[in-house]
This record gives C-alpha cells, structure tokens and sequence, in this order.
C-alpha cells in the first residue's frame, strides 16, 4: 500500500488528506460494481466526512452495515477468480471480527458503521489522530503477521468505521427506517441492501 499526503484548500481553512492506495486495485473491482471514484471526488467527500473511499458499494448495497452483523465476519481462507493467493497461514487466532476489534480496543459505531471494501481509501489528518497512537501500533503490530492474512480483512472493514466523522442521531435513524434488509450472505455481511419493488 501507498500512501500520499494533499493539502486542500477549503474556503478559509485548510486540511491535510492522506490517500492510502493499494497497489492491486484491479482485483477488488468487480463488474457489478460501479465506477470507482475519482481522486478529486475522494478529496471532496474526505474534506466534509473525515473519509471517503475508492471504491462505491455494489448496486443495491450500501456502505453502511449493521455493526453487531459486521463483527461476526469470519474469513477461513481468500479465494480470488483473478488472483492466487497462499492461505498458508491465513487464518488469525481470532473467533471473529468482534474478537479481533477487542483486542485492538477499537470502537466501532453502536449500530451503523460504514464499510470501505478494496482497501483503498482518503482520511484528514484529525481523524486519524483521533485514534490514539497505541491503537494504531496495536493494528500494525497486528497485520504484521503476514501479507495474506484474515486480520487485514478486519481491518479492511474497519478504516472507514474509524476514520468517518460520526453520523448524526438523525441520518443514522433516517438510514436505519429506509426500506432494506441485513446482508447475511458472502464478505459483505452486515450490509444494508435495499429491498427490490415488486
């Protein structure tokens, strides 16, 4: 993963945007997915959030899922119809998310957490500050471990549940009473998907 920092002009302020960028975008994005988003619009979206990410939630998903779903994500081994990947060694110590989150003593939302899939995202400085220095060693010493392991998919769908600045009681409960469901199915558990008109 690269890294590189932008300072933005925004009006009278000025805020510092690191982009994290993974060098093999090319194997996370799927056909039923949308066009990725420009590194102009990752830069907007961070200024106002706090985050933004590469890539846009499949069709119909959303990029918020229900947390208690979200933290029983489990990967036994990574399978990719367009790369190979060593599972020697994947697996972590960890029953689940929630387990692994713990350790970190990382909080995520209570009931909404956005989920940033592909690894590639943008954060400002202030919200990674936020997370006190010895979570952020915690998490490398963690995904130390190796290059292909369970741990980096935790983290993986945890970046944006840190980094995002938190949502209003009001947009959350107006999310929440949207017409969906709960996505059980595949690495995306936890996600909201919206409920087709018959």
């Amino acid at each position: 993963m690269a890294f590189s920092n932008i300072t933005s002009s925004n009006g009278s302020s000025r805020c510092d945007v690191y982009f994290f960028l993974k060098d093999n975008i090319s194997i996370h994005r799927k056909k039923s997915k949308p066009s990725s988003r420009s590194l102009n619009e990752m830069l907007h979206l961070a200024e106002m959030k706090g985050f933004s990410c590469f890539q846009k939630p499949a069709r119909g998903f959303s990029q918020f899922h229900d947390t208690s779903a979200l933290k029983s994500f489990k990967l036994k081994k990574y399978r990719s119809k367009e790369a190979a990947f060593d599972n020697s060694g994947f697996e972590s110590i960890y029953a689940n998310m929630s387990e692994w989150l713990d350790a970190m003593k990382i909080t995520l939302p209570s009931r909404l957490t956005p989920v940033c899939y592909g690894g590639s995202f943008a954060a400002k400085t202030s919200q990674i500050v936020n997370l006190p220095a010895e979570r952020w060693t915690a998490i490398e010493n963690s995904l130390s471990r190796g290059n292909n392991i369970e741990e980096g998919h935790f983290a993986e769908r945890s970046w944006a549940g840190i980094l995002s600045v938190p949502l209003p009681k009001k947009m959350e409960q107006a999310i929440n009473n949207r017409s969906h469901y709960i996505n059980f199915r595949g690495g995306e558990i936890g996600a909201l998907v919206a409920k087709t008109k018959r």
